[in-house]
């Protein structure tokens, strides 16, 4: 096998956001208003069409509180102060610097594949904190090619910029439908910080840490 590129999910992969849900859920149970189950079927729509590039950050924002049962100004405007606070809070995962800067330094292409509402150089000044901004070799960011994981498009697009092939690439992630996006592709697929233990990808790592790793015995 020949492997030239490791592409990443960039959300509960690069970092998580572990205290987010308690924002919202404070929001609105603070204002007498039932917790919202963010993940049923029509508010993961509603997170896609803004990934998607469809809705903006914001208007996702005011349309939860709209469906929340928000109806007062100064609520939407606190809300979206809020929210948008807590998408800023995020710990990056564990070791994540070595592993980027160590890929790179072996030769690998790097490439993000994001499904997101935050541009490409919001998320580079995120990187540029702990210096993994220059590692990248591509940057696939869905709101801003209008495409979103699984299709092949935003896949595609990352490798494009340095003419990878899908099956000398191998794509790291958490969610089934992302990995399974990758492998109809010919990636080879790397799940880490799987959603639940369903996830099946051809490699489970259970330490972010450990990639480099794995990553060379696939060479």
């Amino acid at each position: 096998m020949t492997i030239s590129a490791v592409l990443f999910d960039a959300g509960n992969i690069l970092y998580t956001r572990p205290r987010r849900a308690r924002v919202y859920t404070d929001f609105f149970v603070s204002r007498g208003l039932p917790d919202l189950d963010m993940k049923t079927p029509e508010f993961k729509r509603l997170k896609l069409d803004s990934h998607e590039g469809l809705i903006s950050e914001d208007e996702y924002y005011e349309e939860v509180m709209r469906r929340g049962g928000i109806t007062q100004q100064i609520d939407f405007d606190t809300g979206k102060k809020a929210f948008r606070e807590a998408m800023l809070d995020f710990d990056f995962t564990d070791g994540v610097a070595e592993v980027l800067h160590t890929l790179k330094n072996d030769g690998l292409k790097l490439g993000i594949v994001t499904n997101t509402y935050n541009s490409t150089k919001e998320k580079m000044a995120w990187f540029k904190t702990i210096g993994i901004d220059t590692v990248w070799d591509s940057f696939a960011t869905s709101c801003e090619i209008r495409a979103i994981k699984p299709s092949p498009e935003i896949y595609l697009a990352a490798l494009e910029p340095f003419g990878g092939n899908p099956y000398e690439a191998i794509f790291v992630a958490h969610a089934q439908r992302e990995i399974d996006g990758a492998k109809a592709l010919g990636m080879t697929t790397v799940v880490f910080n799987r959603d639940d233990e369903t996830v099946r990808g051809d490699y489970i790592l259970d330490k972010f840490i450990e990639l480099p790793v794995l990553v060379a015995s696939l060479r």
